[in-house]
């Protein structure tokens, strides 16, 4: 993705099963499950919701809590796969402390 301000809300992608997995299955502050509550449907099963770089890492420690606690391993292994992938986009951020 590139260069972003710390402030800067960037584009993430989620499936529609992904977005289940946040809303049923996280405890991630109101603001950042909102946002994902909110999205319009834009394409073939798919959203896009922004957050700041903080943002994304904040919904990640949700994320894993979950993943970590999850005593059904189906339910756990959908939790690592969101988290890997998300882990994946915040990975190719180079985030500018202005």
């Amino acid at each position: 993705m590139g260069k972003v301000r710390r402030d800067e809300p960037i584009e993430i992608w989620l499936t529609l099963a992904e977005r289940e997995l946040i809303l049923n299955h996280t405890l991630a502050d109101d603001d950042l499950v909102a946002r994902v509550r909110d999205a319009k449907q834009i394409a073939h099963s798919k959203i896009v919701v922004k957050y700041t770089p903080d943002e994304l890492n904040e919904l990640l420690e949700f994320i894993a809590a979950e993943a970590n606690y999850a005593e059904d391993r189906g339910l756990e292994r959908r939790l690592d796969n969101l988290y890997d992938r998300l882990e994946g986009i915040e990975g190719t951020l180079i985030v500018l402390d202005d």
